[in-house]
């Protein structure tokens, strides 16, 4: 009998101990933002942070609803729907929330998020209800201002600002763009594909603009893919074009710049130029549109050397006409550069042949408002270049310039 006792002794003291009623009364609560691991230095202005909201609750959820309020300083998009899971916790049995968020900060500085509240309301025995609102503790991050392009540095403007973990960019024409039916349209078909940033953050579509072209754009479209990892967003951009004539016009190559946020560095895609013509009409792709612009530009610089060669037989002096058709001549060659660089959108290019074209006419620069516009565009605001429009006309106007290069000697 003693025997007995001892071994029934022994087992309890073997037994686990028996846990809390698994209901668990009072309920415990606990609610963390987690972020997932952050680039050294912190997010910059507009790259993604993911963060997963983590509950553990101890107890018989009977009902809940999550509050997430508007963050000074941050846009955010829920990833996809909450998940209960069971897990042990300290010898415990607990119901456990998880939900992805992506948040997108919008000032430099040290930002905040949180609190986030999930409104509880647990059951117990015998009717027992209690409501608890489960705060998660806010979370500081110091976002950083966007770092500045290569070519900020020497002068050009900065690129729309786009963060990304990835970017892909497609392009189709129906039909190609050199075989169109005479009377009939091109329509373009550009995609661009940005993983890491919500739809309304890409860029707007890009113009299709060139000499001789009648180009319109028939709309976007924009979607967001949500996934554990972030959104991967997309913009469709559909273009109709068609040449005014039987002369091809020329579409130049369009970069889009964008900083890749897993290796800190700047990126590129290039949405490629092409010739818009009618069947038939299409110039030879060789030897391309360097050479073919060169004819009628070699015949124009002809001209001015036959007209240079013809002025001892007529008699002129060196020191009246010559000077004036040599500085005429300097004007033509500054007034071409300075249309292909507003044609480029190239506002460094488009100053120097606007200095060479004050210089060749004796205009002082302070006096130009040709040239306060373009250092506008070039130093003023990000996205002024696309201001260029009508500059060479305007130069061609200030006091009497136009007159001198066409040619009024």
């Amino acid at each position: 009998m003693i025997r007995l006792a001892l071994l029934l002794l022994a087992a309890l003291a073997v037994m686990p101990r028996p846990v809390v009623a698994e209901t668990g009364w009072p309920p415990e609560v606990r609610l963390a933002l987690l972020p997932d691991a952050l680039p050294r230095g912190g997010p910059v202005l507009g790259e993604m942070v993911l963060a997963t909201l983590r509950g553990e609750y101890v107890g018989n959820v009977a009902k809940e609803t999550l509050a997430v309020p508007p963050f000074k300083g941050w846009s955010w998009m829920q990833l996809g729907a909450p998940e209960w899971t069971e897990e042990r916790i300290d010898n415990r049995n607990a119901h456990v929330f998880e939900v992805r968020f992506a948040f997108f900060p919008q000032e430099p500085g040290k930002q905040e998020i949180g609190p986030i509240t999930h409104h509880l309301i647990f059951a117990g025995s015998g009717g027992q209800r209690m409501t608890i609102d489960a705060a998660s503790t806010p979370v500081a991050f110091e976002v950083a201002e966007p770092p500045l392009p290569p070519e900020v540095a020497i002068g050009l403007r900065q690129p729309f600002w786009m963060p990304a973990r990835a970017v892909r960019m497609t392009d189709e024409w129906e039909p190609a763009p050199d075989r169109i039916v005479a009377g009939d349209w091109t329509r373009r078909t550009v995609t661009l594909e940005v993983a890491g940033l919500p739809p309304e953050a890409l860029p707007s579509a890009p113009q299709m603009a060139a000499g001789n072209l009648f180009s319109f754009i028939d709309g976007e479209e924009r979607t967001v893919e949500r996934t554990a990892d972030g959104p991967i967003s997309k913009v469709i951009w559909r273009y109709r074009m068609q040449p005014q004539s039987t002369v091809p016009a020329e579409l130049d190559n369009i970069p889009v710049a964008w900083f890749d946020t897993g290796s800190r560095v700047w990126r590129e895609e290039m949405l490629r130029g092409a010739e818009i013509a009618f069947e038939g009409t299409a110039l030879p792709k060789e030897p391309g549109l360097v050479a073919r612009r060169a004819v009628p530009v070699g015949l124009a610089l002809g001209a001015v050397v036959g007209a240079l060669a013809l002025v001892p037989t007529l008699g002129v002096g060196r020191s009246g006409a010559v000077g004036r058709l040599r500085r005429w001549g300097r004007a033509q060659r500054a007034a071409l550069a300075l249309r292909w660089a507003e044609a480029r959108r190239d506002p460094v290019g488009a100053r120097r042949a606007l200095l060479a074209l004050l210089s060749a006419r004796g205009i002082a620069p302070a006096g130009s408002a040709a040239l306060q516009r373009l250092d506008r565009a070039l130093f003023g605001r990000p996205g002024t270049a696309s201001e260029l429009g009508g500059l060479t006309r305007q130069a061609l106007r200030e006091r009497g310039v136009r007159a001198e290069a066409r040619g009024s000697p």
